[in-house]
């Protein structure tokens, strides 16, 4: 049997493969755990007829029969839920309790109690009490909204419910009218009241029904008469991310609205996907963690999930105002006019120069030096000097537009690192015994030389300390904003031997300084993932490796 982060691994290989080292990230865990974690669940995988999975590059899951495979999957992860139902039902119960109830052993049930309080434990601690037993850290209004998520997120914990219950709940649900229903379905509204009816039929809670629902309105009003536009507005002022503070507040109070009603605590996993876009934009990500922090003491909630608001800060960034130089050559004019439209409505951040002639594309090429060129699959045996970007073929489609811009935003990205990242900025540094003692030696050294300031320094510094770290395979990126005359500067250090994040191994640094007044920031940190996610740094020893490795490949 798989034990809960086996399973976890599992459910990520179902979704994408990954290198070893991109799964330690995601689980906080070691390569070497993920290796023999792996080993395990091929073991159980090929044992029991589901699948295999190849370890030849990255690690990729071969799956022999999807419905079995998710059906012995549910009832792995619907026992850790079920216990925890039974916990939230009852005010006290006891071990032996839980071993008839769940049909495990004592040591399982531990094992699934330590599990749910690891995953957990920004909601709530299972603890034990002498003479009374288990019992959960909650209160009884949020022992009501984590049931009645449970139930809503895990529908086949509802068979152990007895006979009527659902049905009595939806035609109550259905008879009530309550504000409440401006938030949240009538199905929402039918759990939360199933979830209230258990647990006072365990025990009595110290709260009706009513006041359960009126304590959720007086929140979702307090929210509502809050000035988030103005909050968000003033708390930029630190991080200065380009967003329309208005629309972001208004979706933000929305979307606080209804996680107020209805929480949603067991939603299904997007460790993954929020992980890859927090190293694409760390500083929304870090806002977005100050403003649900600053919002949860002023509600006095549970939990908000930063992430989400950050999600919906990324979707209200404005435009930035530069203008990129893109040099199309295409001799005929109807085709041409066409694709100019085509490219001014879907990149308003082009200045778009057309050429009919390759005279004409010669002059614009000579007032244009750093500009992107893209030509006609017809003609492109009429350009020899020109080095062409992106070729197409006849009217550009929404591929093509896609992979112009991708071409664009990486193309002055590799220009502007290759500017940045000279031969001084390639260093050794000698570990220390921890991450935090190697990157402060590694400041010295670059305030020593004059390349930062003692006061960027320290706020590297402190930004580490305060968990605000990205790592991307083997890379550790500290990384501030700071009022500098370039877009940003780049300082990398190999290290004499790998230095332990948790339990990530780390290669090499890479001190990002950003330019305080530059929107360019998140192309270059999505750049920098996109090369350093798989790259082996240990066999990084000199700067025309490192820039080959970033630039040229």
């Amino acid at each position: 049997m798989l034990n809960e982060r086996q399973s976890e691994v599992l459910q990520y290989l179902m979704k994408a493969s990954y290198s070893g080292g991109e799964l330690a990230t995601y689980l906080k865990t070691s390569r070497r755990t993920v290796i023999r974690d792996v080993a395990l669940i091929d073991y159980w995988l090929t044992t029991n007829q589901l699948g295999k999975i190849d370890n030849s590059q990255r690690y990729s899951l071969t799956i022999n029969d999807q419905a079995k495979l998710q059906k012995k999957l549910q009832v792995l992860q619907l026992q850790k839920y079920r216990l925890l139902a039974i916990v939230l039902i009852n005010r006290y119960v006891t071990l032996d309790d839980l071993v008839d109830q769940m049909r495990l052993t004592k040591k399982e049930i531990d094992d699934e109690i330590k599990a749910l309080n690891r995953n957990y434990q920004h909601l709530f601690v299972i603890e034990k009490k002498t003479s009374k037993g288990i019992y959960i850290t909650a209160s009884n209004y949020e022992r009501i909204n984590l049931l009645a998520s449970l139930l809503f997120s895990f529908t086949d914990l509802m068979a152990d419910l007895p006979d009527g219950v659902q049905a009595k709940a939806s035609v109550e649900a259905t008879q009530m009218i309550s504000p409440i229903l401006n938030f949240e379905t009538k199905q929402q509204l039918a759990v939360q009241i199933i979830a209230y009816q258990l647990c006072k039929n365990a025990y009595t809670p110290a709260i009706t029904f009513s006041d359960y629902l009126a304590q959720k309105l007086a929140k979702i009003q307090k929210i509502s008469d809050f000035n988030l536009a103005r909050v968000l507005a003033r708390m930029n002022e630190e991080y200065q991310v380009q967003i329309d503070t208005a629309m972001c507040a208004t979706i933000l109070v929305q979307h606080i609205q209804r996680t107020l009603s209805f929480p949603s605590y067991f939603e299904s996993d997007m460790r993954a996907q929020f992980e890859e876009l927090r190293l694409i934009y760390p500083f929304i990500f870090e806002f977005a963690q100050v403003i649900t922090d600053n919002i949860q003491a002023f509600l006095d909630v549970l939990f908000i999930d930063s992430q989400y608001i950050a999600l919906y800060m990324t979707n209200s960034q404005t435009a930035s105002e530069a203008k990129i130089d893109l040099v199309m050559y295409e001799e005929r004019y109807s085709i041409s006019n066409i694709n100019q439209v085509l490219i001014e409505n879907k990149m308003n951040r082009v200045n778009l120069e057309i050429a009919h002639s390759v005279d004409k594309l010669e002059e614009l090429l000579e007032q244009h030096p750093n500009s992107i060129l893209i030509v006609d699959r017809n003609q492109v045996l009429k350009n020899h000097a020109a080095q062409i970007d992106y070729v197409f073929n006849g009217i550009l489609n929404d591929d093509d537009l896609l992979t112009v811009q991708d071409v664009i935003n990486t193309t002055l990205i590799k220009k502007e690192i290759e500017t940045v990242l000279t031969p001084t900025q390639f260093m050794t540094l000698a570990s220390q015994p921890t991450f935090q003692e190697t990157l402060a030696a590694g400041l010295v050294q670059l305030t020593g030389d004059g390349r930062l300031t003692k006061k960027q320094a320290v706020a590297l510094e402190n930004r580490e300390l305060a968990g605000n770290q990205l790592v991307v395979g083997q890379l550790s990126l500290p990384h501030i904003k700071a009022s500098i005359e370039t877009p940003f500067k780049l300082f990398y250090f190999k290290l004499s031997e790998p230095v332990k994040i948790e339990e990530t191994s780390i290669a090499a640094i890479m001190i990002v300084i950003v330019n305080s007044r530059s929107t360019e920031y998140t192309q270059l940190f999505s750049y920098l993932y996109a090369k350093f996610k798989t790259l082996d740094l240990t066999k990084i020893n000199d700067y025309e490796t490192l820039l080959g490795n970033v630039i040229n490949q």
